[in-house]
């Protein structure tokens, strides 16, 4: 068993993972966000030699004073592995300086670095969570992917472990490269031989320099304090790291953050509303700090208004690209605004999700650099950042009310005048298209909903799911197949 469970630290670090930062300091800048230090940790934070060893092994590297486990090096695998590692990396290697470059001068200066930090829709992204927030003490990371385990045949060295590592290395393609998982791998990639994101996190922070002192389970109890103690609960993977004798606390809960449940693989898992467990947890959780990048745009949609309030309420800084919270959202008199690079409209998948007035604002406002791609137009000089700082004086408020701010069916039938698309059904209540499209998105599909009568004169009041857009029948061909894998009576359309 890889779960480590040293009773004295982790009774200490369930209290530190869970104690709530302060107020902003009254005295604080307008501009710098002032965390009050975290409790002092324990004098000594053990480093698993094991398991760090192990770790390094999945990283596809060796560390000084860390032999690999006895026999590894036997592995024809394990070093095909660090050699392929090494090339995939190649990229990235050049790219995070430039990001580091940018963070210490637009972002570090924007926060003292301590703190929570809360990434959702995070996927088992760590590397970028601790590229633009490397001083935060805490990181909880979320996603529909299960938390993952280490394969006992690694561990004993027991059976053939190449398909391990290339499915490893696959589901760590698209991040590497294009600075994003991609839905539809990780639907694939964690669930096979890589059976969640326990191991591509541990590639991250190995690769970060981190050494693994611990991974507990913990569970996410009813009223929103984390436990240990199993059950029919939201579970997560709570993991300790050190650097330089520093411990940094990282979480992974797998949760669904839509307004309602939805079917995830085989796996039902309830909303995220306002009594649920994992809303207990967040709302106690004291993140200061929030980052979003390629989130499907998810939190543009009404059925995600519960995690997008939250945000709203509590976060102090929150460092988002045009997937994150829509600009609407963000009241001027509230928050302190800095956008980065270019914003012209989304990519062809998420065409619906244009936002005017982010284009007015990146036409007019004097948008400052941005050096390096990063989310869905990954691309060096086609990328998007934006930075909202919360003023001084406004702290933290209740969750607002959604309805202050309408929110239209989207996206826009117009968008999509010419372009062919994939029926999948039509239903009479929003509630339940938007429902099907999150489930359909959770496959993997660039699923989307119109109401008709916004498009056919004279039409039934009904809400068409569909997958696209496509630019021609032919480039929709492929995809039929695997909606109709779910929907079989899906088909090709032309809007006018």
């Amino acid at each position: 068993m890889y779960i480590h469970l040293i009773t004295g630290v982790l009774s200490l670090w369930l209290l530190s993972c869970q104690t709530s930062a302060a107020e902003e300091n009254e005295q604080a800048s307008a501009e710098i966000i002032q965390i009050p230090p975290v409790q002092p940790a324990p004098a000594i934070t053990p480093v698993d030699t094991p398991l760090t060893q192990l770790s390094l092994t999945i990283g596809g590297i060796t560390r000084e004073g860390f032999l690999e486990p006895e026999g590894m090096a036997s592995i024809t695998s394990a070093t095909e592995h660090g050699l392929s590692s090494e090339k995939l990396w190649r990229k990235m290697t050049t790219k995070i300086p430039l990001i580091e470059q940018w963070r210490d001068q637009y972002l570090s200066p924007k926060h003292t670095g301590q703190g929570t930090l809360l990434y959702p829709l995070a996927g088992a992204d760590l590397l970028h969570a601790d590229i633009f927030f490397p001083e935060v003490d805490t990181i909880i990371m979320i996603g529909l992917e299960p938390i993952g385990k280490i394969p006992e045949s690694l561990r004993d060295l027991s059976g053939d472990n190449s398909r391990y590592f290339e499915h490893l290395r696959n589901s760590l393609n698209y991040v590497l490269n294009f600075s994003y998982f991609m839905t539809k791998s990780m639907s694939v990639d964690f669930t096979g031989k890589i059976d969640g994101t326990l191991s591509a996190i541990l590639h991250f922070a190995v690769r970060r320099n981190y050494l693994i002192s611990n991974i507990n389970h913990v569970y996410i109890q009813s009223d929103g304090r984390l436990s240990t103690e199993a059950g029919d609960l939201p579970k997560g993977n709570c993991f300790t790291f050190l650097k330089d004798g520093k411990p940094k606390i990282v979480y992974y809960f797998a949760l669904n953050l839509m307004d309602r449940p939805m079917t995830y693989g085989r796996r039902n898992i309830p909303g995220f509303t306002e009594t649920a467990p994992a809303f207990h947890y967040l709302n106690n959780a004291g993140f200061s700090y929030t980052y979003v990048k390629a989130g499907s745009y998810l939190l543009h949609n009404r059925s995600f208004s519960t995690i997008r309030n939250l945000i709203l309420s509590k976060a102090q800084l929150v460092l988002q690209d045009d997937t994150g919270i829509p600009l609407k959202y963000y009241d001027p008199a509230r928050w302190h605004r800095d956008i980065f690079g270019v914003y012209h409209r989304p990519i062809d998948e998420f065409s619906g999700y244009l936002q005017a007035d982010m284009k007015s604002l990146y036409q007019s406002g004097r948008p400052l650099p941005l050096p390096f791609g990063i989310g869905y137009l990954s691309r060096s000089g086609s990328s998007n950042l934006q930075l909202f700082l919360r003023k001084h004086g406004e702290s933290p408020t209740s969750m607002p009310e959604e309805q202050a701010i309408p929110e239209p069916v989207t996206p826009l039938a117009s968008a999509l005048s010419g372009q062919y698309i994939i029926g999948c059904a039509a239903v009479k209540r929003q509630a339940a298209a938007e429902q099907l499209t999150q489930s359909l998105l959770a496959s993997g599909l660039a699923a989307a909903y119109l109401y008709i009568p916004d498009y056919e004169t004279g039409a039934s009041p009904l809400y068409r799911v569909y997958v696209g857009p496509f630019t021609a029948a032919a480039e929709a061909e492929p995809e039929l197949a695997k909606v109709r894998a779910l929907m079989p009576n899906a088909y090709i359309f032309k809007m006018k």
